[in-house]
């Protein structure tokens, strides 16, 4: 049997009994010899990294006048590499990137668990094994905001070996609100002014700041 790849352990078996485990040679290849007639198996026990584990096995069939004429039977198992997941943040006006952002990243059937962060150009990449994971959105830096819904915080993906995916979350600004105090005759700005805000849709109001210096920009926090 011949292998693709880096060596590797397999469970060699004839007829449904193992007879051996052999690690590939250096030239990724385990022979077998005083072979008789019957269905081999090689059963791939692990792959090095980063490839995906082979989850069937490859079979060889060898008849009695492959045995009598002196031939070889020859099978290949290719791997392929884990899969590769990428998350992507962006302005979801502007589509600029947006590092810092906090993602939780869990496999639905399997105990996979991991909070990771996106660089400065805006991802985080990893190689998973195969399976299916939700991806859901923690915390994003400021100016931003999450979204309310969970429908627009989460991803689901199914990744397959070799496959390489990105899925992409946008995030809006939070909105600013800029408080401007004048003498209604002379123009001047007046400092020390305090002014009650609320969030109209539900009645709510945030506290007002001790003064508002000239030029300082109020955002209304009750809002996001």
């Amino acid at each position: 049997m011949r292998r693709t790849g880096l060596p590797v352990l397999f469970n060699i078996i004839k007829d449904g009994q193992i007879i051996g485990t052999e690690a590939t040679k250096a030239d990724s290849s385990i022979t077998v010899t005083d072979v008789t007639e019957g269905m081999y198996a090689f059963v791939e026990v692990s792959a090095p990294a980063p490839y995906a584990t082979l989850t069937e096995p490859v079979i060889a069939h060898v008849d009695q006048a492959t045995i009598n004429g002196g031939g070889t039977v020859t099978v290949t198992a290719a791997d392929k590499k884990l899969p590769s997941l990428s998350i992507l943040k962006r302005d979801a006006q502007t589509k600029e990137v947006i590092p810092g952002t906090v993602f939780e990243v869990k496999g639905i059937h399997c105990g996979y668990h991991n909070d990771v962060t996106t660089d400065a150009d805006g991802t985080v990449s990893l190689r998973l094994a195969p399976g299916s994971y939700k991806i859901t959105e923690k915390s994003v830096p400021a100016p931003y905001y999450l979204p309310s819904k969970n429908a627009d915080r989460e991803q689901t993906v199914s990744l397959n070996p070799g496959d390489e995916k990105t899925v992409t979350f946008k995030d809006h600004k939070a909105p600013e609100l800029t408080i401007f105090k004048e003498d209604s005759v002379a123009g001047a700005p007046i400092e020390g002014a305090k002014f009650h805000v609320t969030y109209t849709s539900n009645g709510e109001a945030a506290e007002a700041p001790g003064s508002i210096d000239y030029g300082y920009i109020f955002t209304d926090v009750a809002c996001a």
